[in-house]
């Protein structure tokens, strides 16, 4: 959107309102290009939605600590 992206209306992009108005602002601001095709019969861009169904990367070490602490801390008592 910064770059000059139109986002199409009713389209779910995760984003509040207000970061929606603060990211057109920036790309007008910036004077982003929208790279519009030349020829009038040239198609529209295609959009791909990509769903995220869970955390990638997620460090995970901190909580697996915190687990052998507390089962050590277990077989103490």
């Amino acid at each position: 959107i910064e770059m000059g992206a139109e986002v199409p209306p009713g389209m779910a992009t995760g984003l509040t309102e207000q970061e929606m108005l603060v990211a057109r602002w920036r790309g007008r601001h910036y004077d982003a290009s929208t790279g519009k095709p030349e020829q009038a019969g040239d198609e529209p861009p295609v959009f791909e939605e990509i769903e995220m169904v869970r955390c990638y990367g997620t460090d995970t070490s901190v909580l697996d600590a915190d687990l052998i602490r507390a089962a050590r801390d277990m077989d103490k008592k």
